[in-house]
């Protein structure tokens, strides 16, 4: 019973983190964020996981 509580809690977090990540991947970015987001920085940035580029 000692070892369940810990990986109960590693495990819900980890589902968590996933669940997190997915639904921040699959949400639209605003227009008005749009406007902000300069394409020369995009440009020089070399992040390949950039939601900004599409």
């Amino acid at each position: 019973m000692g070892v369940l509580i810990p990986i109960l809690v590693i495990g819900g977090l980890v589902i968590v983190y996933i669940l997190s990540y997915a639904l921040n991947k699959n949400t639209p970015i605003p227009e008005e964020c749009l406007e902000i987001v300069d394409s020369t920085k995009c440009e020089s940035c070399h992040s390949f996981t950039c939601t900004y580029k599409k």
